[in-house]
């Protein structure tokens, strides 16, 4: 537990505010996702969100088990951390990202409600910054990342 507190400490507190952040919407999100009072009318609506979703669940698990041991809500990678450039992440710079945004616009699309539309768009701006501190993060992290990043499709 003493390892877990070094490594996370000594971060800035901007990114401790942007994961605050982070998790509060995920967990109203997720909150949302539960409760069935704000269904759509529209079926079809109903069921592209829920496609979104598993698809979402599906290539977040995914992205989690290849990131394995390198895993940190924060935009700086651990001391002793790997670059991966394998599974979603030979194609997706950061599929977590992605695929918690997927969740997020299926819970919007299955509910349609302003609320849901507000998480979601707090949700991607979160997203946005954490990206551009992690890249830079990166870059000077790992030589290679330049080369990685020019064969990614995202």
């Amino acid at each position: 537990m003493k390892n877990f507190y070094k490594s996370y400490l000594p971060h800035k507190k901007k990114e401790i505010l942007l994961v605050m952040i982070q998790f509060i919407i995920i967990f109203f999100n997720f909150k949302n996702l539960i409760s069935t009072s704000y269904l759509s009318t529209n079926i079809y609506l109903n069921i592209l969100g829920k496609i979104l979703i598993i698809s979402g669940f599906i290539s977040l698990i995914i992205s989690v088990k290849d990131l394995g041991m390198n895993i940190s809500p924060f935009p700086t990678p651990l001391k002793n951390a790997n670059l991966v450039t394998f599974g979603f992440y030979k194609w997706i710079s950061h599929p977590i990202y992605y695929s918690t945004i997927l969740i997020s616009v299926g819970i919007l699309i299955k509910n349609m409600n302003i609320f849901n539309l507000i998480l979601s768009i707090i949700l991607i701006i979160i997203f946005k910054f954490k990206i551009k501190l992690e890249e830079d993060y990166l870059r000077k992290k790992y030589k290679n990342y330049q080369f990685y990043k020019k064969d990614l499709i995202i």
